[in-house]
């Protein structure tokens, strides 16, 4: 009994050490504005703040989810700042597995943890300790490694470089759910998903250095009055991607197409999306045969009953999961000699908008090899993947995060292929996907020098 009681007691021992341990390095509770992320790659300028002027006031946020949830917080952060007058803290983007929307006290918590700091030994251990589990999982860069943030309006600091030091004085605005505070400039009636409506002139009576809130992300978030709402379109055109990288090899693989082609983004692979796959696939190629290719619904079901053996479908009513750029047929860009089709092309003169070149964006794994993406495969001779493209984005080798030391090949992707989208005559995207209408409002709208939405 003797004997079991010590063994006991050192495990008991062995055990606390190795919590503390844990807690002490990979899970201490850190605020998520002390949190420090190592700046060796960044461009953006480190921001000296001990001398700041005691007038001015700060604003902070907590973000979440994907990078595009990560983006709209952003361009509402920017805007309230603008309009508070208040220098905004930026926290850098999270790419890679998001940490998900929690209450304020938790969300912190988990942003705080998240870091990577004093974990560079992950990379060459095997098998990985616990606190190495998720280290190649995601990443942080700051904002400007994606969009120019040099002549933003409102002034800014990067996270890395901000301390809680000598700002005692902070006014907490915490959220307990995702859409517990819509930010107005005035009072409207009527009902909407948030549960309470906060006064931007409330916001800016109040004297603290720090305004920390929770969540900012949502298009509705803010609710704006002639007098502000093209400040928040001045953050949204800002969003437009400018690295040269990215640029470049987005550019190569649009040259290698010949240039002009239409384009998918089709997003399936998580969330709500992939209870409709079928629906949106089946969306989206009615989209492209109407609104792009400006097929009649009796062509097209022609085709698509000829291409599935079928004489049950009817032709879609309206189209419930594709959204389209602009609701007019464009001029379908023909194969050229330049572009090397995979499959045979059509011959008869019915179905010559259908060797037409179609890049598909998508966040579907080995597109070639899945079978949703059949019935375009069927129909158009010039489809492309980004897959198609690998000698391109060989570019991208070698491109590592001095951060964490992770390769950044992989993390950016997705962003190359929503470049090349918006490149395109015109693109469908994905509805209720803010991915999709990152590309297609932004991206496709500014890149044909049209107003952002």
């Amino acid at each position: 009994m003797a004997v079991l009681i010590v063994l006991l007691v050192m495990a008991s021992m062995a055990s606390f050490g190795a919590a503390y341990y844990l807690f002490s390095t990979r899970w201490a509770r850190q605020d998520i504005l002390a949190a420090k992320y190592a700046t060796d790659n960044l461009t953006t300028p480190q921001a000296d703040l001990s001398d700041t002027p005691n007038a001015e006031r700060y604003l902070t946020y907590l973000p979440h989810g994907g990078f595009h949830n990560q983006r709209i917080a952003l361009e509402n952060a920017f805007t309230m700042s603008h309009i508070l007058n208040r220098t905004l803290v930026l926290p850098p983007v999270r790419l890679g597995k998001p940490v998900h929307y929690s209450a304020s006290e938790q969300l912190r918590f988990m942003l705080g943890q998240s870091g990577k700091e004093g974990l560079r030994h992950c990379q060459g251990v095997q098998p990985r300790p616990v606190e190495c589990l998720d280290y190649f999982d995601y990443t942080y860069l700051p904002w400007d490694w994606f969009v120019d943030l040099r002549n933003m309006t409102t002034g800014y600091v990067p996270l890395s470089e901000f301390s809680e030091e000598g700002f005692k004085d902070v006014y907490t605005l915490a959220d307990d759910r995702l859409y517990d505070y819509r930010f107005v400039d005035s009072i409207t009636g009527g009902k909407d998903k948030f549960s309470q409506h906060v006064l931007l002139s409330d916001l800016n009576a109040q004297p603290q250095k720090l305004l920390r809130l929770g969540t900012l992300f949502g298009t509705s978030r803010l609710h704006l009055g002639k007098a502000n709402s093209h400040i928040l379109k001045t953050f949204r055109r800002a969003m437009v991607f400018t690295n040269p990288t990215m640029l470049s090899v987005s550019k190569a693989i649009a040259h290698a197409m010949g240039n002009r082609y239409l384009a998918v983004h089709v997003r399936l692979s998580d969330g709500q999306f992939k209870q409709h796959v079928d629906e949106t696939i089946r969306d989206m190629w009615w989209a492209v045969m109407r609104d792009q290719l400006a097929f009649t619904d009796e062509e097209a079901l022609g085709i698509e009953r000829n291409m599935t053996h079928s004489d049950a479908l009817q032709a879609p009513a309206i189209l419930g999961q594709a959204r389209v750029t602009e609701a007019r047929s464009v001029t379908a860009p023909q194969a050229s000699n330049s572009v090397a089709c995979h499959g045979q092309l059509h011959s008869s003169a019915a179905s010559q908008r259908l060797n037409t070149v179609l890049f598909i964006a998508t966040d579907v794994s080995h597109p070639w090899q899945s079978p949703v993406f059949d019935s375009f495969r069927r129909t158009f001779p010039c489809l492309f993947f980004l897959d198609d493209f690998a000698e391109i984005l060989n570019n991208l080798d070698g491109l590592v995060n001095a951060y964490d030391g992770l390769d950044m090949k992989g993390f950016i992707l997705p962003f190359l292929d929503a470049l090349v989208a918006g490149l395109a005559e015109s693109v469908i995207g994905t509805k209720d996907s803010t991915f999709s209408m990152f590309v297609q409002d932004i991206l496709w709208r500014t890149e044909h020098g049209l107003d952002i939405l």
